[in-house]
């Protein structure tokens, strides 16, 4: 493994290199800042070891520019100094500075910070490695997810854990007619019928505590300005683990299912009262009929003069009006008349 030892004593410096090299470590070794700087960028070692007091650029001078170098600024560095300052370690480890070597150095000492910090900088590169390919794999994972969600025929939307829509897909964002900007965090619930919107909001937020799915209907208004009914479906989301991510929803515009299934009611209404009624009809069609055969045989029994007849000419007229009404609701209901009958 490199290590670059950057000391302005000649012999501090030589001893530092007999004593890793040694240990089967690759060392380079720079007499000042300047030189320091150079080696870094030819050649990027695993461990810095930096002398804090030197002539020209002193050790912490070399430390911040390190660290504001984004291809050197993640190299463990180690400060050499004869001094106990305390401020000078507090100024040193405020710079990014992962450890201290006093001077005059014990071997073993040095040996064990040098193998520890090794370790430690292995370990770290491999975490940023590992978090690096799941970045990208999570990045591309959600690439996925969205040319899937922008491809459906359905309006489909995202929240995080805190309640606020973090994405919203093409199809949801062609019916507002809205722009994503627009739409994010609660900017979607301004589309919400003014008379649907605390219900709806309600039923979202009582959900999301419950981490339950949920389903509603509300009105949601178009680009065009309409507002159509929409079918809303929300269910939670849990990460690995079972962490919850927040939640994941479509909508689908049922405004033409709604009126079909109104009509389909309305028209199975009108066919229940029609069919009452000619039932009704046909009853009251059967009672007239006697009584138009009753009067008619006491009418042809009585004599013209007769001083009952006047009230049989009353009851056929009655039943003669009865009879036009059976017609008009029979003729409502969809019936013929039957002529013979009346």
């Amino acid at each position: 493994m490199k290590i670059l030892v950057v000391d302005d004593e000649a012999e501090s410096r030589s001893l530092l290199t007999k004593i890793l090299t040694e240990e089967g470590y690759d060392v380079r070794a720079a007499d000042g800042g300047k030189l320091a700087l150079a080696s870094i960028v030819v050649t990027r070692p695993e461990l810095i070891l930096l002398d804090i007091r030197m002539p020209g650029m002193d050790g912490f001078e070399v430390c911040r520019r390190i660290k504001n170098n984004d291809g050197a600024q993640n190299i463990p560095l180690m400060f050499l100094s004869g001094s106990t300052d305390l401020s000078e370690r507090v100024e040193g480890l405020r710079l990014g500075a992962v450890d201290f070597v006093t001077k005059p150095f014990q071997r073993e000492e040095l040996l064990a910070r040098v193998r520890t910090h090794l370790e430690l900088g292995k370990l770290r590169a491999h975490l940023e490695t590992q978090v690096a390919e799941r970045t990208a794999e999570l990045r591309e994972s959600e690439e996925r997810f969205r040319t899937m969600a922008d491809a459906a025929p359905v309006m489909i939307w995202l929240s995080d854990t805190d309640k606020l829509c973090t994405f919203f897909n093409k199809s949801w964002l062609e019916f507002t007619g809205r722009r994503m900007e627009e739409e994010l965090g609660t900017g979607w619930t301004s589309g919400v019928h003014h008379d649907d919107r605390q219900s709806c909001c309600a039923t979202y937020r009582s959900s999301f505590a419950g981490q339950r799915s949920f389903q509603m209907e509300y009105r949601f208004r178009r680009a065009d300005g309409e507002y159509r009914w929409v079918h809303e479906k929300g269910v939670p989301r849990f990460a690995s683990g079972g962490v919850f991510a927040g939640y994941i929803g479509s909508c689908v515009d049922i405004t033409d299912l709604k009126q079909s299934h109104e009509t389909l009611l309305a028209a199975q209404k009108a066919e229940s009262l029609g069919l009452m009624a000619r039932g009704v009809a046909h009853d009251f069609g059967n009672l007239l009929s006697t009584i138009f055969g009753e009067t008619d045989l006491a009418l042809s029994e009585m004599e013209a003069a007769s001083p009952g007849r006047q009230n049989v000419e009353r009851i056929e007229a009655l039943a003669n009006y009865a009879s036009d009404i059976v017609k008009l609701l029979r003729d409502s209901a969809g019936a013929s008349v039957d002529a013979n009958v009346m």
